[in-house]
């Protein structure tokens, strides 16, 4: 029996189904400081890193701590979560985890080579030999800015190459036809423009299966004898995944050959083609999600214009026309009040509208804030004569200082209109940190930590709690519905959480957590 110590707070078992026919036996997960203290198990051979390990310290570096204590040292994480040059740089072998690649054969197959090592040595130096080209792609395409078609074209020219293929393609499906979006090897009849109907296509096969396809001799082969590829392109031989996305197969990747071959060496192409398919499918999602932000942000940003310029110039004119009919003309009734208190609203709902819209996008440079100078800046921009403001801590955060000025206008705003309260019965507005004891010395805490505003309003009912954050979601007849989601928004680009609780004193308390 092979023991594998697992180390960091992954746990391997429920990810390699296909280990349970191997003779290996892994251990609970490790914390990082048993390991390097030499308090886990010494008489493992396998030794397996799963990222993200927690706190300060990366993979690269528990690596240098421990490679000399095991005969194998792996590092599986999600191509995203690690620095994969540092960790290859440390002689350790990286796998990586795919998404959608629910059985995981990569990891299982590795794991056959450790329990056969003492026989067959090398089968794992040509592991390392493969392992090394897939690691180069999950490296360098995360940074690159490349089209998916860019992307799946540079990953069929690195997998022929390493796989000893003349030729492969990459399809995408589109009802009953699969179209071929790259092409590599220079293939007369291949081109990124052709399409081929799914039911006469090797995808089609593919599909239905739902994962790789090796066939050593098409010829041979009742289901692919017949299909396009064989009768128009002249293949003989291939290999061929499906490329997943949000689930569902969205095309294939094949590489394929004019010849036949060997079969025995067929089995060992389809681990490494159907994990690199599935990489594909996380790349594309990746893709996707950024291309619909970048929608979002533009529609913002349009939107943004559209009431700056749209709506705030007629405003102003219309609030300048007022002044002149009561300042100049001496026109004062009802009807001249209800027009001023309509066009100051209007503004009220403009100014939410265009912060908000402006304030969502992540947070890039951060400085040290100050909190206590903050809150003074705010109670010099808002009206705070119906407060009382008591910071309880003095402490900074890391931020942008225009953001989170908002932050606690909105939220000093909130308890006051909430609470209606007034200069002679003001709400207690309490600012400090969490979890700390009470000390003439409390200060500025290292690390995430958390802090809380709090007041002593009627406070927000626990099954309100959760939809008070969303646009348009208020508790007054003429309440803009902007304030708190506002507040929610800039936390959010902060990379804070925020809690509704009870304080202490039966009103509203939004506690942050994560803030450094």
């Amino acid at each position: 029996m092979t023991t594998v110590l697992q180390i960091g707070s992954g746990d391997l078992r429920g990810k390699t189904p296909h280990v349970k026919n191997l003779n290996v036996s892994f251990t609970d997960p490790q914390p990082v400081p048993t390991v390097i203290t030499g308090e886990a198990d010494s008489n493992a051979e396998c030794a397996v890193i799963t990222a993200p390990l927690g706190g300060d310290v990366t993979a690269a570096e528990v690596v240098k701590k421990i490679y000399d204590q095991y005969a194998h040292l792996l590092v599986v994480a999600q191509p995203e979560l690690i620095d994969i040059g540092a960790v290859l740089s440390t002689g350790a072998e990286y796998i990586p985890l795919v998404p959608d690649l629910n059985t995981n054969r990569l990891l299982a197959t590795r794991f056959s080579f450790i329990t056969d090592a003492g026989s067959d040595i090398d089968l794992t130096a040509s592991w390392r030999t493969s392992m090394s080209w897939l690691s180069y792609l999950f490296q360098t395409v995360p940074r690159s800015d490349l089209s998916f078609r860019e992307i799946l074209s540079l990953t069929l020219t690195t997998t022929i190459g390493q796989l000893g293929y003349p030729y492969g393609y990459g399809t995408k499906l589109l009802n009953d036809a699969t179209e071929l979006r790259a092409t590599v090897g220079g293939h007369d009849d291949l081109r990124a423009t052709d399409s081929i109907p799914l039911a006469d296509s090797y995808s089609q096969q593919v599909i239905e299966r739902g994962d790789a396809v090796a066939v050593a001799d098409v010829a041979g082969n009742d289901r692919f004898a017949d299909s396009y590829e064989t009768r128009e392109l002249g293949v003989e031989s291939f290999v061929a995944a499906p490329i997943i996305h949000d689930s569902d197969p969205i095309g294939t990747i094949c590489l394929v050959d004019t010849t036949p071959r060997r079969p025995d060496i067929m089995p060992r192409h389809t681990t490494p083609v159907e994990t690199v398919a599935h990489w594909l499918g996380s790349v594309y999602t990746r893709l996707q999600i950024e291309d619909d932000l970048q929608r979002q942000v533009s529609r913002l940003e349009d939107f943004s214009q559209i009431v700056s310029h749209d709506l705030q110039n007629p405003l102003s004119v219309v609030q300048g026309r007022l002044r002149i009919l009561h300042d100049e003309l001496g026109i004062d009734n009802q009807h001249l009040d209800y027009a001023r208190e309509s066009a100051d609203r209007m503004e009220e709902i403009i100014e939410h509208t265009l912060t908000f819209a402006r304030k969502g996008s992540k947070v890039s440079e951060r400085d040290d804030v100050a909190i206590p100078g903050l809150i003074d800046d705010c109670t010099s921009v808002i009206d705070t004569d119906a407060a009382e403001i008591v910071t309880i801590d003095r402490f900074s955060v890391h931020g942008d200082r225009a953001r989170l000025t908002h932050i606690f206008e909105n939220l000093f705003r909130n308890a006051i209109e909430h609470t209606d309260a007034t200069p002679d019965d003001p709400v207690t507005i309490r600012i400090g940190l969490n979890n700390v004891m009470p000390t003439t010395t409390r200060g500025t805490p290292t690390g995430s930590f958390s802090f809380y505003v709090e007041d002593d309003g009627p406070g927000i009912p626990p099954e309100q709690r959760e939809t008070v954050f969303e646009v348009g979601e208020t508790r007054r007849s003429n309440g803009t519905g902007f304030g708190l989601a506002i507040v929610n928004e800039i936390a959010e680009a902060h990379g804070w959480e925020i809690d509704i609780r009870e304080s202490f004193a039966g009103g509203a308390r939004f506690e942050f957590t994560n803030v450094t």
